[in-house]
């Protein structure tokens, strides 16, 4: 399944300043694939065999312990992107060029 992951309050007002090379890394670590992040901005898309709740689950749980990110801050939204969506996905050299 490819979704698209929103964070919650990720590199916004200086505050949980997250290194989105950091995070893909962690994230591929977890077992997420094609892992892409836009800017700077803490939003991802990435492929997981994973229901959108059990993803929703690793990605806080990741926030907390690796990031810093405190438990009422770490919060992810996931929607399942469509087929037509997925096939547009940012290429390497665009979603990886941001830190």
């Amino acid at each position: 399944m490819t979704y698209v992951v929103l964070l919650r309050g990720v590199n916004v007002g200086g505050k949980n300043i997250i290194s989105m090379a950091a995070l893909r890394s962690a994230l591929e670590g977890l077992g997420f694939e094609n892992v892409a992040s836009y800017i700077a901005s803490g939003n991802l898309i990435v492929d997981s065999p994973k229901s959108a709740s059990a993803a929703q689950s690793v990605i806080e749980g990741l926030l907390v312990s690796d990031f810093g990110v405190s438990r009422e801050s770490a919060r992810a939204l996931l929607k399942e992107r469509s087929r037509a969506a997925s096939a547009s996905r940012p290429t390497s050299s665009t979603a990886t060029s941001c830190s």
